[in-house]
């Protein structure tokens, strides 16, 4: 089928089984073959007629594959990329993204853990399907880690393309697992296992019992400086906060000398949780749900929906976006309220609990 090709033209393509390709009206032999899951530009070239895919849609424009067909088409040893090791694309890479110092670093500890490691000394251009495939199946026990070490290794490849590459050797690639929506609640029996071990555990337990005291993520809490803290608030500034929202909130009397420490060394934090497992028993959970359980136990103790909500920070739920605009009560006291509540049942709780 021939037709001129727009970018709306390709966006509103429907995917089809058998796959069915669309010619471009104003440059032959170039077009978009539309598959099960996939749009994919392709060029056809030479006395051969041999055909080459050119990058997948929407990661490469139609513009921008275009050109790279035209030069398929009359001057091919243009597209002939430098010779590059994977270990070398990944470090040009790393040093080249915009994104925030902590997805950098994940991304570095993802791809130097599970691709430089094996595949870095080979050359960029000769990975396969093959090899990504053999990669993620070794990590399937470990389903989260497996589908972060395929999405970075995705996002690298496609940012390859055309730097280095004309194709992503992960073109076509499903992810190889979903995710699993947890609902992991934990017990006051766990958190009292959980809350002593973590004295055994450094600044990484200190960390952990400033989780359980005040519902706040983990990612931010690692990050407290002396100045957020005051001798009853702790304020996160929006530049750490995930929503990009100031955020303050009370301190009850355990969660302002914890925050003092301030700022905290975590170190490794795989490292860390695993001998926290180990010192208290408690297996099967991760640093986020201890938010959950914070707002599940709030909500057991007939602390509001809305309060829950200003101390975890978040910018949906009982209260509309509309409405925060113009209810500027920030709720500080029942904040107060809540928190200091919490402290004195949990306090009750974990030493009742037997270990």
């Amino acid at each position: 089928m021939r037709l001129k090709l727009t970018d709306l033209t390709i966006q509103n393509f429907k995917y089809q089984h058998p796959q069915v390709t669309f010619w471009d009206a104003l440059l032959p032999a170039f077009g978009v073959r539309v598959g099960s899951r996939s749009k994919t530009f392709i060029v056809m070239h030479g006395p051969a007629r041999k055909r080459e895919t050119i990058g997948r849609y929407p990661d490469i424009k139609l513009a921008e594959a275009r050109d790279l067909a035209r030069k398929f088409m009359t001057a091919p040893e243009q597209l002939e990329h430098p010779s590059i090791t994977l270990a070398a694309a990944v470090n040009e890479y790393l040093r080249s993204i915009r994104t925030r110092t902590r997805t950098t670093a994940e991304y570095e500890r993802l791809l130097g853990r599970h691709l430089l490691s094996s595949l870095g000394h080979r050359p960029l251009d000769q990975l396969t399907a093959r090899d990504i495939i053999a990669i993620t199946d070794r990590l399937l026990a470990t389903p989260t880690e497996c589908r972060h070490a395929h999405v970075a290794a995705q996002t690298f490849f496609n940012w390859c393309v055309p730097r280095y590459l004309v194709a992503s050797p992960m073109m076509g690639l499903k992810t190889p697992t979903k995710p699993n929506k947890r609902d992991r609640v934990l017990s006051y029996d766990e958190l009292k296992r959980v809350w002593h071990a973590s004295h055994q555990v450094a600044d990484f337990g200190k960390m952990v019992r400033l989780c359980i005291l005040t519902g706040q993520r983990r990612g931010e809490i690692a990050k407290i400086l002396p100045k957020w803290v005051t001798e009853d608030t702790m304020t996160i500034p929006k530049e750490i906060a995930k929503n990009k929202r100031e955020h303050t909130i009370p301190l009850t009397c355990m969660a302002l000398e914890l925050a003092k420490c301030a700022p905290l060394t975590v170190g490794n934090w795989g490292r860390k949780k695993n001998e926290l497992d180990e010192l208290s028993g408690t297996d099967d959970w991760v640093l986020h749900d201890l938010r959950r359980t914070f707002s599940t136990n709030l909500a057991e103790l007939r602390v509001p929906p809305h309060v829950i909500e200003r101390i975890l920070n978040h910018t949906t739920g009982t209260i509309s976006p509309l409405a925060a605009v113009y209810n500027r009560h920030t709720y500080f006291a029942e904040m107060r309220d809540a928190l200091a509540l919490w402290e004195r049942h949990l306090t009750e709780k974990i030493s009742a609990c037997s270990v």
